[in-house]
């Protein structure tokens, strides 16, 4: 098979330029094979006897649960005001399973505000709200460290990423708290996951 290289969108006119830029707006996503870019849930086990509470700065850190989650990213909000702040600059929005195919994320609209998330379809939502909710999350991610930190904050929307680390409580001695969700399942308030870093790894 004989392929020329030409530049995307030449022959097509001004209309041809016009779509390429339309579906890059769109945040169609890197192409690939139709499915899941992660086909599997996030895992959650039992912390083990060595996980114990740890101070980190002024704030003492409550290990919950063991965690790991492949997933894409969705979204991804930076902060640098707040309490939060001091141990979580940035949010991810992950989707897994349906939220994790590009042919169904290209009809939801995702955006970020005040430490959630919302989502919205301009029709009829492409699949079950159930596959939604239980296939996507916003997590507040405090990384262990420094590196972990540039890591994180350097992660971009259509990232598929793997993180490890606790699912933690935050407790501060005037009595402030921060308090992971422990279940995909929840929805609204408190019903984010407050993950505490251990490795990060950009997959593609």
């Amino acid at each position: 098979m004989r392929v020329s290289a030409r530049p995307a969108g030449a022959g097509w006119g001004w209309r041809g330029a016009m779509a390429i830029l339309l579906l890059a707006a769109a945040g169609c996503g890197p192409a690939g094979p139709p499915g899941p870019r992660a086909p599997f849930p996030p895992v959650q086990t039992d912390r083990l006897p060595e996980d114990v509470p740890f101070q980190a700065g002024d704030y003492r850190i409550i290990p919950l649960a063991r965690f790991t989650i492949t997933a894409q990213v969705l979204s991804r909000a930076r902060y640098y005001f707040g309490r939060e702040a001091d141990l979580s600059p940035v949010d991810l929005v992950l989707g897994w399973g349906a939220m994790s195919d590009r042919a169904v994320l290209a009809q939801l609209e995702i955006f970020q505000y005040g430490r959630r998330y919302r989502r919205r379809a301009a029709g009829d939502l492409p699949v079950p709200r159930e596959q939604i909710e239980r296939g996507s999350a916003n997590m507040h991610l405090l990384p262990a460290d420094a590196a972990l930190a540039r890591r994180v904050c350097a992660l971009r929307r259509h990232n598929l990423v793997r993180l490890t680390g606790w699912l933690v409580r935050v407790e501060a001695s005037d009595g402030w708290r921060w308090s992971s969700s422990l279940t995909r399942d929840d929805t609204g308030s408190g019903a984010c996951e407050v993950l505490w870093v251990r490795s990060c790894e950009r997959l593609k």
